[in-house]
């Protein structure tokens, strides 16, 4: 019983998570009249071109992807990504003509060939962008490890080391796994159905695959040994729609940016709606007929079953008793998640309220240090004394700087371990961002008379995420090599395409002490101070490298460090997926 309602759970939160769009009736001639409305978007000369010389055009949609893309009771192809392609013709005029296959991996090839003019559901990887263009996401889902209910604890894709993994073939959960976690030994199936069925048989150890689908795929398969174990680090993968031709994704593009976030909110409830009620007219359908068999083997067994009374009442106790043991630990259960949700529902209301409590008298005092030194300019006390309280002043506005870096980043980490705060996404130049971040930390760098130069080797490198904590990311790692560089050091700031996994990658690389063992273990925890210490005196709140860590897994990057080679110091690393 826990099972199904963890199950169910988590079905919803996947739901909570994806935009959705009604079905309007699309529109014939469109263009003129919506590019002159700021409601609309507005198409370049060429796009509208495009569009009046291909008027239909073919998508390629799963039969078997729910709530994306999926057959119906009637035999029609619906879902998410169909409400999508209606919301852009009646945007563009363009019509769909809709070819649908249960095997993903035969849409995939027509695409790369051209067979297809769209594919309306596809997550982007490295391997399909050198084949395909990528809309921005319209949606998100997260992928999870699933495992039989009696395997050993799983909380992370590092306890799958030497066991098989299943996936899906030419899913996107195969490239990633295959070219970011070659320890795992990675195992594919032809169909999500076959996947499962193998860990269910102890033929693979675990799936790796989208939230949403294994639920579905538990209750309708009645997969009950296999439950929900983890989630993984990819844990919000975003759905595009795929395209040969970068014009007609620069019109989707269009067409999806221009989308109102209340507009989404709004249909999103009604799609999930829909969705659980099909599901619970199917447990419905499979309970009549289950009864409607208990009856007729009742009626043939009559005789043969009242010579079992007696031991049908000791069977119906034991039932009734392991009946009762299971309501007691669902009631635990609830009342153990009640406590958390309301302990973790506190913990935010005290960040916040000492948030409030705290910046406002440390900004008074910091404002009132800074006075007071300029005050002491205009005074006639003794150099001696003059410089001592010069001193002092100067510690308590440090003090107070200190603790008001530490009330920021302890609110930045509870924001992004609640999923709450800014996330504006965006299409962002890493390397303008990059010289910035330099720039503003060179006068820092000067003063310890450190050398620090930056190098961009990448023509356009774009990525996509929150304009804000990408820069402060690098902000992070650069400041953290002013802060333990020797004085007339060198700090040396690269920003390079790595051929082999299609990423981004910037290097920041310090004289500093170097990493010991221990530090290298508890580097990017919270709180987690290395055995080195500022060579300025500076201060250091243990937040920072755990802020990089948790931004930019979000955005689907990853970030390391090593000790350099050549010469005493270390290496920060922050890959970025590239667009």
């Amino acid at each position: 019983m826990l099972k199904v309602i963890s199950i169910l759970l988590l079905s919803v939160s996947c739901g909570l998570i994806t935009s959705v769009w009604a079905q309007p009736e699309p529109q014939v001639d469109v263009l003129a009249e919506k590019n002159v409305d700021s409601t609309h978007p507005t198409f370049s000369q060429e796009e509208i071109d495009w569009i009046k010389q291909h008027p239909r055009i073919s998508v390629g949609a799963d039969t078997h992807f729910p709530p994306f893309e999926f057959l119906n009771n009637d035999n029609k192809i619906v879902g998410l990504a169909i409400a999508y392609l209606d919301l852009i013709s009646e945007e563009t005029g363009i019509k769909f003509d809709i070819r649908s296959s249960s095997r993903w991996q035969d849409l995939m090839a027509k695409a790369e060939k051209g067979d297809i003019g769209l594919l309306s559901g596809a997550v982007a990887t490295h391997t399909r962008r050198e084949k395909l263009y990528f809309s921005k996401p319209y949606a998100a889902f997260p992928s999870v490890i699933a495992t039989r209910d009696d395997a050993h604890f799983v909380g992370s894709l590092s306890n799958l080391v030497g066991k098989k993994v299943a996936v899906v073939e030419g899913f996107f959960e195969e490239d990633i796994l295959r070219r970011d976690y070659p320890e795992l030994t990675v195992v594919t199936y032809p169909s999500r159905r076959e996947a499962l069925y193998a860990v269910s048989t102890k033929e693979a150890f675990a799936y790796i695959g989208n939230l949403a689908i294994i639920s579905y795929l538990i209750r309708s398969e009645n997969f009950d040994n296999v439950q929900i174990a983890a989630p993984t680090p990819f844990n919000r993968i975003g759905l595009s729609m795929a395209a040969k031709d970068p014009i007609l994704i620069s019109i989707i593009d269009k067409v999806l940016t221009n989308v109102s976030p209340e507009k989404q909110n709004s249909l999103e409830q009604n799609w999930i709606a829909v969705r659980y009620q099909n599901v619970e007219y199917l447990i419905f359908g499979k309970v009549g007929v289950g009864l409607l068999a208990i009856v007729l083997l009742s009626l043939a067994w009559i005789y043969s079953l009242k010579r079992q009374i007696k031991k049908r009442k000791i069977s119906e106790e034991e039932l009734s008793l392991a009946k009762s043991f299971a309501e007691n630990a669902k009631a635990q259960a609830e009342t153990a998640k009640a406590r958390a949700e309301d302990a973790n529902s506190r913990k935010s209301e005290f960040l916040g309220i000492a948030a409030h409590d705290l910046k406002n008298p440390l900004g008074s005092i910091r404002g009132l240090s800074e006075l007071m030194l300029e005050d002491l300019q205009n005074t006639s006390l003794p150099e001696s004394q003059l410089k001592e309280s010069i001193e002092t002043l100067d510690t308590i506005r440090d003090a107070a700087d200190h603790m008001l870096e530490l009330v920021k980043e302890l609110l930045d980490v509870e924001a992004l371990e609640s999923g709450i705060g800014q996330n504006d996404e965006e299409y962002v130049m890493l390397n303008t961002v990059l010289e910035d971040v330099v720039d503003f930390n060179r006068h820092a760098a000067e003063k310890k008379s450190i050398d620090m130069k930056y190098n961009c080797s990448v023509k356009n490198p774009v990525t996509h995420g929150d304009l804000g904590r990408i820069r402060e990311i690098l902000d992070n790692l650069v400041n953290n090599a002013v802060k333990y560089t020797q004085p007339k050091g060198q700090i040396l700031v690269l920003l390079d395409f790595m051929e082999h996994n299609k990423m981004l990658r910037v290097t920041v690389e310090d004289e500093g002490p170097g990493l010991s063992p221990g530090d290298q273990a508890k580097l990017f925890g919270r709180f987690a101070r290395g055995s080195a210490i500022p060579t300025g005196g500076e201060s250091s709140t243990g937040l920072g490298l755990s802020i990089v860590k948790l931004m930019i897994e979000e955005i689907g990057g990853r970030t390391w460090a090593e000790n350099r080679t050549d010469r005493k110091g270390s290496r920060f690393f922050a890959e970025f997926p590239r667009y």
